[in-house]
């Protein structure tokens, strides 16, 4: 089933604007420059609590970069090896778009470290969750158009980021007092 999902969503809109709206979501430049707008935006007219915010993000990315980029990405795949990406995988069937990565499929660190800063600006800029959310299920889709990533891995680097992300902020919320 993961395969048939993948290859339905890399082969929808192939050749198209789809393929090219693709690869600029997957450019992880969109994404810093989205999270710097919204960041800005909540910090400036929101007056979000600026140190809390920080520490939750730099806790929600260190977690991701420990576990998902360290963890499971570079330690997981010598004892059990890795999983081949699609593109990979089944050469004759997913093609690949944009950059090739090659590590293991699983998880897919884009959506992992999107979910986990994301859900942290999220949680302090409420007000834009919806557009934060259209992002993240566009990052979902163009991985798997790009035939970088299965559902499965999808999913498993969305529920990571969101777990550093929760994790960060009740951290931040339990021990850092609240400005005057």
């Amino acid at each position: 089933m993961d395969f048939i999902i993948a290859k339905f969503f890399n082969q929808l809109g192939r050749g198209t604007v789809v393929d090219a709206l693709s690869i600029i979501v997957s450019y992880n430049g969109l994404f810093i420059a989205l999270f710097l707008l919204v960041g800005s935006v909540g910090l400036f007219k929101d007056k979000i609590d600026f140190k809390k915010f920080i520490l939750a993000l730099f806790i929600a990315v260190a977690l991701h970069y420990s576990i998902s980029e360290g963890f499971l990405k570079t330690v997981v795949p010598q004892y059990f090896g890795l999983r081949e990406r699609p593109y990979i995988a089944h050469s004759q069937e997913i093609f690949p778009l944009g950059t090739r990565s090659v590590s293991t499929s699983f998880p897919s660190n884009h959506m992992s470290s999107v979910a986990a800063t994301l859900g942290v600006l999220a949680y302090f800029c409420r007000r834009y969750w919806k557009a934060v959310a259209v992002f993240a299920v566009l990052t979902g889709l163009s991985r798997m158009h790009n035939g970088m990533h299965y559902p499965s891995d999808v999913l498993g680097g969305l529920f990571l980021g969101l777990g550093y992300s929760q994790f960060a902020v009740y951290l931040v919320n339990r021990y850092i007092k609240d400005r005057e």
